[in-house]
């Protein structure tokens, strides 16, 4: 059986520049999962950006809770 990699990003959303390059691993095909800061100013807007990768099913999100 040959083994799956899952390349995922943690902390999207900790700042917008971060959040940019991880958009660009996204739109290059690089990352099938992002975990998005829950708590993160960018949090609103960080979802509308990755709303179109989820939609199209290449990409899955999971929250990072920052407590």
């Amino acid at each position: 059986m040959t083994p799956k990699f899952i390349y995922h990003s943690d902390d999207y959303g900790i700042s917008e520049y971060s959040s940019r390059q991880i958009l660009d691993c996204c739109t290059q095909g690089a990352l099938q999962s992002v975990a998005i800061i829950a708590n993160s100013p960018y949090f609103d807007r960080g979802i509308v950006e990755l709303r179109p990768y989820v939609e199209s099913g290449s990409l899955s999100i999971t929250v990072h809770l920052n407590l």
